[in-house]
């Protein structure tokens, strides 16, 4: 068998400019401190940190939607209290006005103001807007006032409550609506039940007959005693916000821990670790003047000898 020197030579040129280019690829990944620098690189490593990065976004953008959904839910909570607040006044205020009942109109006609004050309060709690000029208490029709004056009479014009996907699987319902809280099972409101206590304390009782008091005192107990149910509406709507900000908090936990998880990998797979890109450097510059030791012994020896 006959090898010619021309072969040989080419051979090891090939060689030589191989592990140029094995070289100069590998320099410049070291100096980028990446184990690539396009997908033809490493197209596995290059579909891996594709995949990894638009998880993460996906995540991200989960996490940026139950942070708002969970402001909106803390500042509902905290709203829920100021009403709830104002209902038990309400109720103090009512039991003074019983209290007058046959002894002072003008006192009562004190409270009766005092009530109106404070229906005007819970209107513009109940009617409150976030940050962006949303309705927080109108529900999936957040644009649209919740409680408006109908025919003289204050009524939920707000839609229902709204239901949000938090994760790629998890949705909620992340807003409770007025109806919720300032309406009874039988359809009567926190309004209409004020209208009913503030008419009440306005009817003179100072010259009135037994009758005609026990028919204001028994207005403003029934008014006192259905305001009270609303507080329970309040308090089971705060703990079903409770519930799901609890959800979001574990959510949102779950999340970062994979996110620690998936930027390690992001890591591992898109960045060169110093003393391994060292070391494979220093094994293509040895591969590379053993090629080049090699060529020059080979123009040295008689290609005869070299086949023996």
């Amino acid at each position: 068998m006959r090898l010619s020197t021309l072969l040989m030579t080419q051979t090891k040129t090939a060689g030589i400019n191989q592990y140029n280019l094995a070289q100069q690829s590998q320099s410049e990944k070291f100096n980028a401190r990446k184990n690539f620098l396009s997908p033809a690189d490493n197209p596995a490593g290059h579909r891996e940190l594709m995949r990894l990065k638009q998880a993460q976004s996906l995540r991200s953008q989960y996490t940026l939607i139950r942070d708002s959904a969970k402001e909106a839910m803390q500042f509902q909570s905290n709203t829920m209290d100021s009403i709830s607040s104002n209902i038990k006044n309400i109720n103090e205020t009512i039991i003074s006005g019983m209290n007058q009942v046959g002894t002072s109109d003008e006192q009562r006609n004190t409270y009766a103001q005092q009530l109106t004050n404070f229906k005007n309060q819970m209107l513009s709690q109940v009617n409150r807007q976030d940050n962006s000029g949303e309705y927080i208490f109108s529900g999936d029709k957040s644009n649209v006032v919740p409680y408006q004056l109908v025919a003289g009479k204050l009524e939920y014009q707000g839609g229902e409550a709204k239901s949000q996907q938090i994760d790629q699987y998890h949705s909620t319902v992340v807003n409770v609506t007025g109806k919720d809280i300032l309406t009874s099972v039988g359809n009567d409101d926190v309004f209409t039940l004020l209208d009913k206590a503030i008419n009440a304390l306005k009817v003179p009782t100072d010259n009135a007959s037994q009758a005609t008091r026990d028919a204001q005192r028994t207005a403003l107990d029934e008014s006192k005693n259905e305001l009270d149910k609303f507080n329970k509406n309040i308090s089971l709507s705060m703990a079903k916000i409770g519930l799901q900000l609890e959800e979001v908090d574990a959510l949102n936990q779950r999340d970062k821990q994979i996110t620690d998880i998936t930027n390690e990998r992001i890591t591992e797979v898109q960045f060169l670790d110093p003393l391994k890109g060292f070391q494979e450097l220093m094994n293509i510059k040895t591969a590379l003047l053993y090629a080049y030791s090699n060529y020059s012994l080979m123009k040295d020896v008689n290609i005869l000898n070299y086949v023996k």
